[in-house]
């Protein structure tokens, strides 16, 4: 994949807060499901990492949408309220962190990166100008037994058909799932011809965009862009040739 130019960033930026504008004289809403209806659909991931080497992966998977005010089920993330009411989200929550890495060609002695399962918690205030979440995060499969904690801004824009949801958010990843996602060790700095590389915790951020046309009563079809800018510890890694991992989802939902 080639570098995406400022140029189109810029564009995508432009969209996002222009969006954002409009919602401020919005009310906040969250997505068009009635409670205790189930929707299933299937997503296709394309993930353009910001890693050398084979830098494009695809996925499929199934994606279940669920609320009933005590467990809930978005996509890949699900977990239970703790408390639920008209301006206030407390979740217990578990959601899936896709980022890996698979060594190719000059990277063959290098170890792979799994993807994990995060599990954490988060809260969302709701406002008449938007959402401000807080979520903080911990590896539950031992992969590399870091954490993840985010603050962001969602919107939400609602003119049917259309649904648009924009967000905006900050992230700082701890010392363990930096090491473990960008740091080449000794062993395998001799064994791919590298640098040995060490790094720490960081702060990087992130902007998402979430489109949504509803077909009809039953169906829909969305598509979501997430934009993460690497920040100078992770893009100096000698595993990293990008400041940007963009990930394009593209899917279909059917509501019983």
């Amino acid at each position: 994949m080639t570098k995406p130019s400022l140029f189109f960033l810029a564009h995508i930026i432009f969209l996002m807060m222009s969006l954002m504008v409009a919602t401020l004289s919005s009310r906040w809403a969250h997505a068009e499901q009635q409670e205790n209806t189930l929707t299933v659909g299937l997503n296709t991931s394309i993930d353009y990492q910001a890693y050398k080497g084979k830098t494009v992966t695809y996925t499929v998977l199934p994606m279940i949408f669920f609320d009933n005010d005590l467990f809930y089920a978005e996509g890949d993330e699900a977990g239970i309220y703790l408390i639920n009411d008209e301006n206030n989200e407390l979740r217990l929550n578990a959601y899936y962190d896709g980022n890996s890495f698979s060594p190719h060609g000059e990277f063959q002695g290098v170890d792979r990166r799994d993807w994990s399962v995060m599990a954490g918690m988060s809260y969302l205030h709701i406002t008449p100008y938007g959402g401000f979440k807080l979520q903080a995060a911990q590896d539950t499969l031992g992969r590399h037994r870091g954490q993840v904690f985010s603050v962001s801004y969602l919107a939400a824009f609602e003119q049917q058909p259309w649904l648009i949801y924009p967000e905006f958010g900050v992230q700082w990843v701890s010392k363990k799932y930096n090491q473990y996602y960008f740091a080449v060790n000794s062993r395998e700095a001799a064994d791919a011809k590298l640098q040995p590389y060490q790094l720490g915790s960081s702060v990087q951020p992130y902007a998402s965009l979430v489109i949504d046309y509803r077909l009809n009563k039953r169906w829909d079809i969305f598509t979501n862009l997430n934009i993460n800018y690497l920040s100078d510890k992770q893009y100096n890694s000698p595993m990293v040739k990008s400041r940007y991992d963009i990930e394009q989802n593209i899917g279909l939902n059917y509501t019983f």
